[in-house]
């Protein structure tokens, strides 16, 4: 029995996980932009005064750690996939740009503490150095919620992805791309389109705020109208 309902970070019950992964990454690089942007005003921006070059400047600093990682000096490795998935950690949430801005100019000195910090923050890393299941019980729901791609289409996406969202560009291209969930053993069984002529549903508050990248504006209410 549920008295009240909260849906926050709603997504659209119509798109497909392929249209959802691109319109997601199109909001990454523009918050990508506009953290560019503000950093250009300073004058020790590590993305430099011009935010249309940017991403290049980005790709610069971090490109060298696919074949080079930073070791911490508590033995901690700070690779691309590191430092990528920490900007995109921190894109989320404005007031976390200038801890971005600052991991991203430690690389440049060959340190990576910040940057491995926001990680830590985002995963819910212990002092010990252990992790809550966040990460497994998110893998476990998306395999059982999201469509399944064929490597052809898998590389396809990370094309797509790459063309709309060049700061997650790592360089090495799209090819090999596979789906995460391809050897789940399980089939997925949310379907798209989900949510279609449910009834008895009381009122449900939906939230959804402007700007999220991840979760876009306009899928919540999509939701709150189906």
């Amino acid at each position: 029995n549920v008295r009240a309902m909260v849906l926050d970070g709603a997504i659209d019950p119509a798109q497909s996980t392929a249209d959802r992964r691109v319109d997601q990454f199109t909001g990454f690089q523009r918050s990508f932009d506009e953290m560019a942007a503000s950093c250009a005003a300073s004058p020790d921006c590590p993305l430099g005064p011009d935010p249309s070059r940017a991403v290049e400047r980005f790709q610069d600093i971090v490109r060298p750690l696919v074949d080079d990682p930073i070791v911490t000096e508590g033995g901690r490795r700070l690779d691309f996939d590191a430092a990528y998935g920490a900007v995109v950690a921190g894109l989320y949430d404005s007031t976390v740009w200038p801890v971005i801005i600052q991991g991203i100019a430690e690389v440049t000195e060959g340190q990576g503490d910040t940057l491995l910090k926001i990680l830590d923050v985002f995963g819910g890393r212990d002092a010990d150095g252990t992790y809550p299941n966040f990460s497994e019980a998110l893998y476990a729901v998306n395999c059982m919620d999201e469509d399944r791609n064929t490597p052809e289409e898998e590389v396809e996406l990370k094309r797509r992805i790459q063309e709309i969202a060049p700061f997650t560009d790592a360089g090495l291209g799209p090819e090999g791309a596979r789906d995460p969930c391809e050897f789940w053993p399980a089939e997925p069984t949310l379907g798209i389109p989900y949510a279609q002529d449910v009834e008895g549903v009381p009122d449900t508050l939906t939230i959804s705020i402007t700007g999220d990248p991840s979760t876009p504006y306009e899928g919540g209410v999509n939701l709150a109208d189906t």
